[in-house]
């Protein structure tokens, strides 16, 4: 009787440790406002510029009537030359002349074109937006090639402004043909 308890309690031990694992959530590719999700699979980038200008969009044409994107452009480098983009934080509180923050002069643009009225969520220059509060984006992991294209990148953002919080996700390739 002894054994078979013991089975028992560790046949229920194994079944409780493989349902763990179902309750995992995956990030997914997008973005959420006002608490609704928008997908976005697909990003493109034009890193030929000073700041590596990003779009994350879906379907791949942002400009579609059915599409959603959202836009923002990254600084890396010192004050004297630019450098490539690299795994870390890069934020508006470093300024937006600082060589590893989110970039000052391009605007950060969020559109959900699915409605008939093309929703424009956010758009504006950050440094002169009086309404902007911070923006935040976390490379966790990139690849790019000698000549600092962009190939794959896997981040988070996150742009506050006073009565709109943009949070998003993107994992996946990017296409350099902005």
């Amino acid at each position: 009787m002894k054994k078979l308890n013991l089975i028992f309690g560790v046949l229920i031990g194994l079944s409780i440790i493989s349902c763990s694992s179902d309750d995992v959530s995956e990030s997914r590719n997008g973005f959420t406002y006002n608490g609704v999700f928008y997908e976005t699979n697909f990003a493109k980038s034009n890193s030929q510029s000073s700041a590596f200008d990003f779009i994350f969009c879906n379907p791949l044409d942002h400009n579609l009537p059915e599409g959603q994107f959202g836009r923002f452009s990254l600084d890396s480098g010192t004050d004297i030359e630019d450098g490539p983009l690299v795994k870390g934080k890069y934020s508006t509180e470093n300024g937006r002349n600082h060589k590893f923050g989110i970039h000052g002069y391009l605007p950060i643009h969020f559109q959900d074109n699915s409605n008939q009225d093309e929703v424009d969520i956010t758009t504006g220059y950050w440094f002169q937006d009086e309404r902007f509060v911070s923006g935040d984006v976390t490379i966790n992991s990139i690849t790019s090639t000698e000549d600092n294209l962009v190939n794959e990148i896997n981040l988070d953002y996150s742009f506050k402004w006073n009565s709109v919080t943009v949070v998003g996700h993107y994992e996946g390739v990017v296409n350099n043909n902005l």
